[in-house]
C-alpha cells in the first residue's frame, strides 16, 4: 500500500514538469489513423486468436471502409495508414 501511496505522489510532482503537446481538436486524419489502428487490430487479435473467423473479420473490415467511406469527413488514406500499422504488427493477417 505504501508503494502505491509513494507512486501516485511522486507521479502527481513530476506531471506539472513534463511538457505535453496539447492535441489539435478538429486533427481528423490522426481520429480516422486510430480508429483504423483499433479496427485492425481488433480483428486482427480476434482472428488469430480464433475469436472469429478470417473471413468473418474480412467482412467486418469491408463493412466498415464501406460505412465510413459515406461520411464526408472520411480520411480514407489516414484510415489505410492505421490499418497497414495492424498489418505490420501482425503479418499473418491480411483483412
Amino acid at each position: 500500500m505504501k508503494k502505491r501511496i509513494l507512486w501516485f505522489s511522486s507521479l502527481a510532482f513530476f506531471t506539472p514538469f513534463v511538457d505535453f503537446m496539447p492535441a489539435k481538436a478538429f486533427d481528423l486524419g490522426t481520429y480516422w489513423y486510430g480508429v483504423g489502428v483499433g479496427i485492425a487490430e481488433t480483428l486482427c487479435v480476434a482472428s488469430a486468436s480464433g475469436y472469429m473467423q478470417n473471413s468473418y473479420a474480412s467482412l467486418l473490415m469491408r463493412t466498415y471502409r464501406t460505412n465510413f467511406g459515406s461520411n464526408p469527413n472520411f480520411d480514407s488514406r489516414s484510415f489505410e495508414d492505421g490499418v497497414q500499422i495492424a498489418f505490420d504488427t501482425y503479418p499473418s493477417c491480411r483483412l
